[in-house]
């Protein structure tokens, strides 16, 4: 059998672009789509029911043009246009201040906000924690004694109430832990993209392949692995001597009732 003719490669070659093409503009429409983050409230943001609709596509080829949209401050170019405008800012303050410019500083800078917010998240989780061992002494003093029922009914309330919100604020804490984590990292490589194009040929090579390689692929994966943990070595700091107090508190308040209790029927049975 012949070769096809080259009007005959050039038709069988058609549909394959065309469904190439579709397919391209499917995922820049998706992207450009608004997400569902973006139009979501804060009630579903906290209870993360805007990824409804894409749990009901189980089961489905999930193909990057039947994705949810990416939320605006999420997109690469928009992380990246932030951390070249925070460096910028550092490298400035710097020649003022007559010092180098520091990448950590401009990463502190450009995340800002996702920082505060981890923060803020935590802190609720830490007092929720610190709140139950704070109630759990009083509930069992209720159960121990002969307190109305509505006063261990308003103890028990309280503690499920913290738990109930620790377990809220946990997620919500490792869900902007985690979107901080790799907005650092897709922004980074950016960055360092950029960079590797600018940079000549031969300093390049000085530096080796491997480096390169290494820098972009494994040395910013650090961001997803460090970003979750960020405030959690000085709210831990914070939070555990306060059950130990709050314990400590409770065995030295019911050791004091005890011995007077036994006093008391000592004295009575002489």
């Amino acid at each position: 059998m012949g070769r096809p003719s080259g009007k005959g490669a050039a038709a069988a070659k058609r549909p394959s672009t065309e469904l190439s093409r579709q397919a391209s503009a499917s995922a820049f429409h998706a992207l450009e789509a608004p997400s569902p983050w973006d139009t979501a409230g804060p009630l579903s943001r906290l209870s993360f029911a805007f990824v409804r609709p894409l749990l009901r596509r189980r089961g489905e080829d999930l193909a990057a043009a039947r994705l949810l949209a990416i939320a605006r401050r999420d997109r690469v170019a928009r992380v990246a246009a932030r951390l070249d405008g925070a460096w910028a800012r550092e490298v400035a303050r710097a020649k003022a201040r007559r010092r180098p410019p520091r990448l950590g500083r401009a990463i502190l800078a450009c995340f800002a906000d996702e920082i505060a917010a981890l923060g803020a998240w935590m802190g609720v989780e830490y007092a929720a924690i610190i709140a139950q061992a704070a109630l759990i002494g009083p509930l069992i003093d209720w159960i121990a004694s002969d307190r109305p029922l509505a006063e261990g009914a308003a103890v028990g309330a309280a503690l499920v109430a913290c738990s109930l919100g620790q377990a809220l604020a946990h997620h919500a804490a490792f869900y902007v832990g985690m979107r901080l984590g790799w907005n650092a990292r897709l922004g980074m490589t950016k960055v360092l993209h950029a960079k590797l194009l600018a940079t000549a040929t031969a300093e390049v090579r000085r530096l080796g392949s491997g480096f390169v390689f290494n820098l972009v692929a494994t040395d910013v994966q650090r961001f997803d692995a460090v970003s979750t943990f960020l405030w959690a070595p000085p709210l831990c700091a914070l939070a555990l001597p306060a059950p130990f107090f709050f314990s400590s508190k409770w065995v030295g308040e019911n050791s004091g009732k005890s011995r007077w209790r036994r006093r008391s029927t000592r004295s009575r049975t002489r």
